[in-house]
């Protein structure tokens, strides 16, 4: 790992959470590093913040772990934060050179990534900042609330992309992760996630004298068009931040689907109804409504024509390391991948579970292709749990 400050000037005030996040990191280094340390989310339950959640957490790499990279791209991350997602784009990637402006957070994010060959942080001002190459993806993960510390000035995430791409290749691809603003969390009191507070986004943050940028997905939209990109949208549950589960406009959540996540909490959640619930009854009466309420967005945007392999992604988060896969669906098959080295047990297991259905002739939707699990798809509608569901609603 390589630790770059030649063009750092300013110290960056640290946040609220630093000294946990700091002490946390520096006392398990080995163990964050390697995705071994203790389950964060479910050890600590609600005496955490938020951004402590998210930061600790191993389930944060499930935004872009399941992402179709390869080894040849040289990937630009912006405000790289405590390395939440740094070690997965540096398995997957060439090269990643990570821009974090606060000199703490880089000092941390260094430390807990610093056996990386292939990683560079650089710290400091984007307007300082020289970077002498182009790269196939820029992620812009989270980024909304440092745009200021990261530009050194307010800007619109518009002007920030526009800037960008001038470090873009021809082919490349910026990967965005924003807040819904009418995000249906926020209807239920879970507070949002910037100044962790109770129903500011739906306001638009109004009652604060310095405004944050907010987005809906006809907004993102328009911003987009007015950028002439091209543009996939994904819908990851509870949040970007934790994804149980990704929908696509291909497979958006439905009234027999929505329930294939966990809704997290922390310390300042009050909520007064089940999210859920709301989901199941919002999707019941009109399907068309859940981009308006979907939590956040993912999104991929491209100057070229995207094409979008997987529809639907879920991770079991709720199982032991050893067992933790990820589930792609595509529009003929079903991929599995393991979300870290401690699963490679148990998917080289379900391999020859499957060689041996074959070699016994016994008819499987299983198979194995290159080294890779899959499967035959079949249509939601004709799984069992969905027949079930029609027929109930039909009674």
């Amino acid at each position: 790992m390589k630790f770059n400050m030649d063009f750092f000037k300013n110290k960056i005030n640290q946040e609220n959470d630093f000294e946990v996040v700091k002490q946390y990191i520096e006392n398990n280094i080995n163990d964050v590093e390697r995705n071994t340390s203790p389950n964060y989310e479910t050890e600590f339950v609600d005496k955490i913040t938020d951004k402590e959640l998210y930061h600790l957490s191993t389930q944060s790499q499930n935004i872009i772990n399941w992402f179709p990279f390869t080894k040849e791209m040289e990937v630009l991350e912006l405000c790289g934060n405590y390395g939440e997602i740094t070690g997965t784009l540096c398995d997957k990637c060439k090269n990643v050179i990570t821009i974090e402006p606060n000199i703490e957070k880089a000092r941390l994010l260094g430390k807990r990534h610093q056996q990386r060959e292939n990683l560079e942080v650089v710290v400091g001002n984007l307007h300082d900042i020289r970077l002498e190459k182009k790269f196939d993806i820029i992620t812009l993960i989270g980024v909304i609330p440092y745009i200021k510390e990261l530009m050194g000035k307010d800007v619109k995430l518009i002007e920030l992309i526009r800037y960008l791409e001038r470090f873009l290749s021809e082919d490349g691809k910026f990967v965005l992760a924003v807040d819904n603003k009418f995000g249906l969390r926020y209807f239920s009191g879970h507070p949002e996630n910037i100044l962790n507070e109770q129903f500011e986004s739906l306001i638009g943050y109004s009652n604060k004298v310095e405004k944050i940028e907010t987005f809906t997905k006809k907004s993102l939209q328009n911003m987009i068009n007015d950028l002439v990109y091209n543009a996939k949208f994904y819908y990851p549950l509870p949040d970007y931040r934790l994804p149980n589960v990704i929908f696509t406009d291909s497979e958006p959540a439905k009234y027999n689907s929505v329930d294939k996540y966990v809704p997290y909490s922390t310390l300042k959640s009050n909520t007064v109804f089940n999210e859920i619930d709301v989901f199941r009854e919002i999707l019941k009466t009109d399907n068309q409504m859940f981009d308006f309420f979907a939590n956040s967005f993912l999104v991929e945007l491209s100057k070229k024509e995207i094409s979008q392999i997987y529809k639907y992604i879920s991770f079991n988060n709720l199982r032991k390391q050893d067992y933790r896969l990820i589930t792609k669906i595509s529009d003929t098959f079903v991929e599995k991948q393991v979300v870290s080295k401690e699963a490679n047990n148990h998917y080289e297991q379900i391999k020859e579970n499957i060689n041996i259905l074959i070699e016994n002739k016994i008819n499987t939707v299983d198979y194995i292709e290159n080294d890779v699990i899959k499967s035959k798809y079949v249509e939601q509608k004709y799984l069992l749990n969905n027949v079930l569901t029609r027929l109930l609603r039909t009674k």
